[in-house]
């Protein structure tokens, strides 16, 4: 469960990086794609969900389940103001960014650990 994770994950980051680029270079998106990108880091969060709330408990999986948490919300804030047909600032972006990083990150340490 938690291999399934991390490759939906990566897959999600791997998005979510083409995203970022073209929004630095102040590219317009279709809606479609960031949406895709969301459903794919959701589907993954299940099942981190899945296997932290029925497995044995490893704290680095906890960790990981928070922060992404975290970059959910900060994903539906900007979800929130692309409906407003503006664009999200850089900042917010690269913040959810780089926090989903570092949760993919404890993600795969806590992997490696058992």
């Amino acid at each position: 469960m938690v291999i399934a994770a991390i490759v939906v994950f990566a897959v999600a980051a791997a998005m979510g990086a083409v995203l970022a680029s073209l929004l630095s270079r102040r590219r317009r998106v279709a809606l479609g794609v960031g949406l895709t990108h969301g459903l794919v880091g959701l589907s993954a969060m299940v099942l981190l969900c899945l296997r932290v709330f029925g497995g044995p408990k490893v704290i680095l999986y906890n960790d990981a389940l928070l922060l992404f948490a975290l970059v959910l919300v900060a994903g539906l804030f900007m979800l929130a103001i692309r409906l407003g047909r503006q664009s999200p600032p850089l900042l917010v972006v690269w913040v959810h960014g780089m926090t989903a990083v570092a949760a993919l990150s404890l993600l795969l340490m806590g992997y490696l650990r058992t």
